[in-house]
């Protein structure tokens, strides 16, 4: 049996959600975060800009920041004799 209420009651649901984080985190915040977690995980630039609604490449890498793991790679990159191996945290005895 379909149920024609299902649908909008999870958007609705969604809706509410994406409002509270809203209230608390502030709309800028939320695009910014949206848009770098996208950028940064490979999603086509064309894809996350038109979801994020932005018309030009200008304005919507403004919105991005640079991921710890990228900023790194570039030290990796120009420095490999520094390159530090992630500690085993066993601390060995």
């Amino acid at each position: 049996m379909l149920q024609p209420t299902r649908s909008r009651d999870r958007d609705s649901h969604e809706r509410g959600f994406l409002w509270i984080l809203q209230a608390k985190y502030g709309l800028h915040s939320l695009r910014s975060g949206g848009a770098t977690l996208a950028a940064n995980s490979g999603v086509q630039d064309s894809l996350w800009m038109e979801h994020g609604g932005w018309k030009s490449e200008r304005a919507a890498r403004g919105y991005i920041k640079t991921s710890v793991a990228s900023k790194l790679s570039v030290n990796h990159s120009m420095f490999p004799q520094y390159r530090t191996q992630p500690s085993s945290g066993t601390g060995g005895a």
